[in-house]
């Protein structure tokens, strides 16, 4: 299951991980969400609630679009062709 290390912006990469384990949690239930969240550190936990604590607060639409707004553009010579 993809844990988003390739992704080196960390707000990303933690939200990408708490949709992947929401979609997990759906999909196939509580023991494969929990069976994914075993492949991060405590710290990475924390930052993936945060983000479930964000989103309950604010909703989703809201914290994916400050997570846009917020993310670094990228140059040119690391853009993907």
């Amino acid at each position: 299951m993809d844990n988003f290390n390739t992704i080196e912006y960390q707000p990303l990469r933690t939200y990408n991980r708490c949709v992947m384990m929401f979609n997990i949690m759906e999909d196939s239930g509580m023991p494969a969400a929990v069976a994914y969240l075993k492949q991060f550190s405590d710290k990475e936990k924390t930052e993936m609630l945060d983000v479930y604590n964000q989103v309950k607060k604010y909703g989703a639409e809201e914290v994916k679009r400050n997570l846009i707004r917020t993310m670094p553009l990228q140059d040119e010579e690391e853009e993907i062709e």
